[in-house]
């Protein structure tokens, strides 16, 4: 699928380099649970203090990724994401039997206008597979005219 939505672009990606293109469904947190796992991950060090180079956090089934950064793709908008927090060790894989590829914090959803309770269709890409520096602004975010949403 990727190769062809990259065939059908007009404008180059740096996605587009035979990178795994993730496309899932998102849900989301609640503000006590976001604020809450933020507040502990901080503490232990798990993500940084400051967390103003991104829109927002996100919980993904792989607690290996707790700290990395990635790109989401929702309505058409590139975020700029960290993962804080992760399905846990002991917990049936629901995340998988629902197709939910990763939970928004709390106020990325707000933030993407997302109705409360509701899930939304999009795209998830790791930082590290298209090799954008970490430093990066949201202002130099990848192109999206060629993302095509189910």
């Amino acid at each position: 699928m990727i190769a062809f939505l990259c065939a059908i672009s007009a404008i180059a990606s740096p996605i587009c380099n035979d990178h795994q293109l993730s496309s899932h469904w998102f849900s989301q947190y609640g503000q006590e649970p976001t604020d809450g796992t933020m507040e502990y991950r901080r503490s232990v060090g798990d993500i940084p203090l400051d967390m103003s180079p991104y829109d927002g956090v996100l919980a993904v089934e792989d607690c290996s990724r707790i700290g990395d950064v990635a790109w989401i793709n929702i309505d058409d908008r590139w975020r700029h994401v960290m993962a804080f927090d992760c399905l846990g060790r002991d917990e049936d894989n629901w995340m998988q039997e629902k197709n939910i590829i990763a939970e928004l914090g709390f106020y990325l959803a707000r933030k993407a206008d997302i109705e409360v309770g509701r899930g939304v269709r999009g795209f998830l890409v790791w930082q590290e597979e298209y090799n954008v520096k970490e430093k990066e602004t949201p202002q130099q975010k990848p192109q999206d005219q060629f993302w095509i949403l189910n």
